[in-house]
């Protein structure tokens, strides 16, 4: 699979696919039981639109087909400026943050191999995910976050967080 794929910025091109992206990707969530995390309109198209102006919307292309999204940003992130039942593994070093990820349902894999891109790109990541997301929880310990602790995104909703280090980097 992963000598087909190329990960590559998205466009503005792309918004319309990143938005269906996105949808499929709220459908499996509540058909999972996670009916929490990413309500009706979340998240906007004028959001997706800004994460494309900063070059931080990220897509995956299998065979020139779009079929997966996610955003990796550069840090600080207000969203992870206050951490309570615990405490980020290391809070001085910067750190890249990653978003709104999403697939289309068929496919499989898909973690990984946005975890192999991201932690090329950066040696300290975070990420978080709402409790009831039982494959993002597996696969975020999987591919060797620590928890950390609890997080409040903008509504002001609980988010598991999690915090990935490069170890052999300083």
């Amino acid at each position: 699979m992963a000598e087909n794929v190329l990960i590559r910025q998205a466009t503005t091109a792309d918004i319309d696919t990143v938005m269906l992206l996105l949808d499929l990707g709220r459908q499996r969530m509540e058909a999972s039981g996670n009916r929490h995390q990413w309500t009706v309109g979340y998240p906007r198209r004028d959001t997706v639109e800004e994460d494309v102006r900063r070059g931080q919307c990220y897509v995956m292309e299998m065979a020139g087909i779009l079929v997966a999204t996610f955003v990796l940003a550069q840090g600080p992130d207000p969203t992870y400026a206050r951490i309570w039942y615990g405490q980020w593994i290391d809070n001085e070093q910067p750190y890249s943050v990653i978003h709104r990820m999403a697939a289309r349902p068929t496919m499989h894999g898909v973690f990984a191999l946005v975890m192999q891109f991201c932690k090329r790109m950066a040696t300290n990541l975070r990420i978080d995910t709402h409790q009831d997301n039982a494959s993002m929880l597996h696969n975020i310990r999987k591919h060797g976050f620590e928890y950390c602790g609890v997080i409040h995104v903008g509504d002001g909703s609980e988010r598991l967080a999690f915090q990935w280090m490069d170890k052999d980097k300083p």
